[in-house]
């Protein structure tokens, strides 16, 4: 496998590194790629000094990895045996390359009918300086049905909020974008099968009509 870089000026296509796993999720910060292989390892490219190095490893799933503010944020995740079931969002500092654990889904959220869960599925990650909005499939204990959510977790309350104003599944997709007041994501409608673009405030309220043309973070 290759990771590669296409110039669009000159239409130049250069391969950076081959790798003998798949990568995949990649980020590029500066003069670094970092990505994922084989599902559980997180690794740091070098693209001046051509250098490798692996930044975390974990024995289960590693998915939805994404940069924001100096640090590289994923979901590890365990759910092949239900009764093992877990679930860790966590970081990894770029400066120290320190991992940390933001959060574990199953001791922070408190089901509304007291539901026990083994864990939750990460179908989407997003994360802002406040707060990191994700959506999932819940796995739920004992003859509970899995079931579908979306979710916001308040970094400075470490509280989870459930969103439940909107149909969960318009939620899930994989390119909901998330800033400080908003959540931006793609809506099927029905009528002439048209899809447009929904935006919703963190309390689940729609707020589309408030914005004249789609921007993210400035008015451009």
């Amino acid at each position: 496998y290759s990771i590669c870089r296409y110039n669009l000026k000159n239409e130049n296509n250069e391969t950076l590194i081959d790798v003998e796993q798949q990568p995949y999720q990649i980020n590029v910060v500066d003069n670094k790629i970092y990505y994922c292989t084989l599902g559980n390892t997180v690794v740091e490219y070098c693209i001046d000094t051509k250098e490798t190095k692996n930044l975390a490893y974990e024995e289960y799933t590693l998915e939805r990895l994404q940069y924001f503010d100096g640090a590289l944020y994923y979901h590890s995740c365990f759910v092949t045996n239900k009764a093992n079931a877990k679930t860790l969002v966590k970081k990894i500092d770029l400066t120290t390359y320190e991992v940390e654990t933001v959060f574990d889904f199953v001791e922070v959220y408190e089901h509304p009918k007291e539901y026990e869960i083994h864990g939750i599925k990460l179908f989407s990650l997003n994360v802002t300086e406040n707060e990191i909005f994700f959506s999932g499939r819940l796995r739920m204990k004992g003859e509970q049905e899995d079931e579908l959510g979306a979710f916001i977790y308040d970094r400075n309350t470490h509280k989870i909020q459930r969103i439940e104003c909107v149909d969960t599944i318009d939620l899930m997709s994989m390119a909901t974008y998330v800033t400080d007041d908003a959540i931006f994501y793609m809506k099927s409608v029905d009528i002439d099968n048209e899809n447009k673009i929904t935006v919703l405030d963190h309390y689940g309220n729609n707020i589309s009509d408030h914005y004249h043309g789609l921007y993210v973070g400035i008015e451009e």
